[in-house]
């Protein structure tokens, strides 16, 4: 993409810009591909700065996260780790046995591309109070009328496009029950894998831990129905909510688990960045958030991010060279990214956004007294709708919350199987799938949940920390390990606190 393209002009070379979301109290990013993505920054030690899509600005492939890198852009948070691995010689951080990394992959898919799909569908059942909250992006919405206004136009819109996209993907399909049964099957798939292991890479966090971690910690603090995956995770599977514990202690810097999957997997990669803020209207090419920027080229997409990133800082060692562990790396990041979050979502686009729009969301950027209402309402309104079609279109979000929340658990339930007792997805060290994780389930285990709705994300939540608490542990030795910052973040909202840490 050509520099005029990019958001970041005044680019500095081998510099991550990482555009992703706004941040929310609860978690750094709700979008758990943003988590699972920053998530992998912070393992890699890339220095990425964060900026902020202002809930409108995405890639070229209308994603976000995504990147900017040396002036190009790179969007899907597979991607950008994979670019990135290469670009800042990360290709350690991935097992080099095949079927490590073929396991790696499958358990990345089942988190990415079924736990996350299942909870987008109970998320677009349940509606969006959470978004709409000070936890989620409420702050962002102003105060009075405006707030109301904002709010109401949010969760009617977001509501629907998870819900179209759910249906799309078939997830929507489903029944709250179904889905809560597919979530509790992955979590246990993820929690038997986690095993006894501080990251699913074993002793060090790999991109499958980041991966793990942004599809997660979004079911252990932000709420989902009834918080059945939630219980499920922090009960049946406790090593899971340990996981998401060990990345992260206290809340998430982005609700956005692609935003926090991009941010993780920069530092775990040990690559240089800065955050921008996107401001809810700056999105990549592709309409995308998060995305970066990077020697006057956009990237957008978490995955495409990490990718480009990978070759350009020659970060390719991060990941497994072993073809087996490379699938079971893939399937398992598409388990988190494309099922379990998307289960989320249509979760999240059924019972609100009162938890986005709350001061420990984004509730602080949205103003105060009338202004505020009015935001509220609109975004309400809107991103419940946009959610809702998004979801349906997908197909996730045609499945009841109880549907949304079994298939959440099945995911989460997967993921835990493999994780096991492995200190990372990876192994002994962190990689992309790490990065993925942990951007994916950090949100499970940090985002609040909301005591006026019944919401499916709070059952997933319990479903980590209990049920799964080997992934709870993993969010947690991801977190501890590179987000020193985690709780300055949250606390006073700084794109990149991590800087302070350098």
């Amino acid at each position: 993409m050509p520099a005029t393209a990019l958001l970041k002009r005044d680019w500095q070379k081998q510099h991550v810009y990482l555009i992703t979301y706004p941040r929310c109290r609860a978690l750094p990013n709700l979008s758990p591909w943003s988590l699972k993505l920053e998530t992998w920054l912070r393992i890699a030690d890339i220095p990425f700065t964060n900026i902020s899509n202002e809930m409108k600005k995405f890639s070229a492939k209308g994603q976000v996260p995504f990147v900017e890198l040396n002036g190009r852009q790179i969007a899907d948070s597979n991607i950008i780790i994979n670019a990135l691995k290469e670009e800042f010689g990360k290709t350690d951080m991935e097992p080099t046995d095949p079927k490590e990394k073929a396991i790696a992959c499958a358990f990345s898919a089942l988190a990415e591309e079924h736990l996350t799909w299942a909870i987008f569908a109970m998320r677009g059942k349940t509606g969006f109070e959470f978004l709409t909250s000070e936890n989620g992006f409420g702050r962002y919405l102003g105060t009075g009328l405006k707030r109301r206004i904002t709010e109401f136009m949010m969760k009617g819109t977001i509501k629907k496009r998870t819900l179209d996209r759910a249906n799309a993907q078939g997830m929507g399909r489903h029944s709250m029950d179904e889905l809560n049964e597919m979530s509790k099957d992955t979590l246990k798939a993820i929690c038997i894998f986690l095993g006894d292991k501080l990251y699913f890479g074993g002793d060090k966090p790999t991109t499958l831990d980041a991966t793990m971690f942004g599809h997660l910690a979004g079911l252990v603090y932000m709420p989902t129905h009834e918080g059945i995956l939630t219980k499920c995770m922090k009960e049946t599977y406790p090593n899971l909510g340990q996981f998401v514990e060990r990345v992260k202690e206290k809340t998430l810097p982005n609700l956005s688990p692609w935003s926090l999957k991009l941010e993780t997997w920069l530092r775990i990669a040990g690559i240089p960045f800065t955050n921008i803020n996107s401001e809810f209207k700056k999105y990549s090419a592709k309409g995308q958030v998060p995305f970066v920027e990077l020697n006057g080229r956009q990237i957008a997409d978490s995955n495409f991010i990490i990718e480009a990133l990978k070759k350009e800082f020659g970060k390719t060692d991060m990941d497994s060279t072993n073809p087996m562990e490379q699938a079971l790396s893939r399937a398992f990041a598409a388990l988190a990214e494309e099922h379990l979050t998307w289960a989320t979502f249509a979760m999240r686009g059924k019972t609100g956004f009162k938890f986005t729009l709350s001061d420990d969301g984004l509730g602080r950027y949205y103003g105060t007294g009338i202004k505020r209402r009015i935001n509220e309402f609109m975004v309400k309104r809107v991103s419940k709708r946009l959610v809702t079609d998004r979801a349906n279109a997908q197909g996730m979000g045609r499945h009841s919350l109880d549907e949304l929340n079994e298939i959440g658990k099945e995911s989460l339930k997967a993921i835990c199987i493999f994780l096991a007792d492995k200190p990372y997805f990876g192994g002994d060290k962190p990689s992309t799938l790490d990065a993925t994780m942990f951007g994916h389930i950090a949100g499970l285990v940090y985002m609040p949940t909301h005591e006026e709705v019944r919401c499916g994300w709070t059952i997933l939540t319990k479903y980590v920390k209990e049920t799964y608490p080997n992934l709870g542990q993993f969010v947690e030795r991801i977190k501890e390990k590179y987000w020193p910052d985690w709780e300055e973040t949250c606390r006073s909202m700084n794109m990149n606190a991590h800087h302070k840490k350098e």
